[in-house]
């Protein structure tokens, strides 16, 4: 009964901090596998590596112009795959 409450409640129960970051963790690198190969190498330069635009361009060989577009395509699709599996803002 009380699964059932909960599944039809927005949210949800809350989630015990010794399981939320592994949890958290999985759902994220989830959605990550989610991205096309191109939306994950920027994610990596940019986010991950903590690379400017500029070093990112010259890592990957591609214009300046072209980071900045695959950065905010990547994230707005990073964001939709994240919703989809259940984690809101």
């Amino acid at each position: 009964m009380i699964d059932d409450r909960r599944r039809h409640e927005p949210g949800g129960a809350p989630v015990p901090d010794e399981v939320g970051g592994p949890l958290h963790q999985v759902v994220v690198s989830e959605a990550l596998k989610a991205l096309s190969p191109a939306h994950r190498e920027i994610l990596n330069e940019t986010i991950l590596r903590n690379r400017s635009v500029d070093d990112a361009a010259k890592a990957l060989g591609i214009p300046v112009g072209t980071v900045k577009s695959r950065v905010y395509y990547a994230v707005r699709a990073l964001r939709i795959a994240l919703q989809e599996r259940g984690v809101r803002a």
